[in-house]
């Protein structure tokens, strides 16, 4: 399930019944025991035709899987300041 402000921007997913590794998503999915995948960069098209880069992980449990995409733009980048120490 999708959020709401994905589904504003980009719509309804067109995904196959099944993925496969050779699609996109697909590739995302984690093999044998493992948990999650590693973050993968793919494209997304907006309802506009605009292509948006995103990064896409998969998160499992015995029963099923989940995607999280995020897009590129959006993730902070943090900076640390450390201050100085003053006698």
């Amino acid at each position: 399930m999708a959020t709401t402000s994905f589904r504003e921007k980009f719509g309804d997913l067109d995904l196959p019944p099944h993925l496969a590794p050779d699609y996109e998503f697909g590739a995302t999915v984690p093999l044998g025991n493992d948990r999650h995948s590693k973050p993968r960069e793919i494209g997304l098209l907006d309802r506009t035709g605009v292509r948006h880069e995103c990064v896409a992980e998969s998160f499992a449990n015995t029963y099923q899987f989940f995607i999280l995409i995020h897009a590129v733009r959006t993730l902070a980048k943090s900076t640390v300041i450390i201050p100085t120490q003053t006698d």
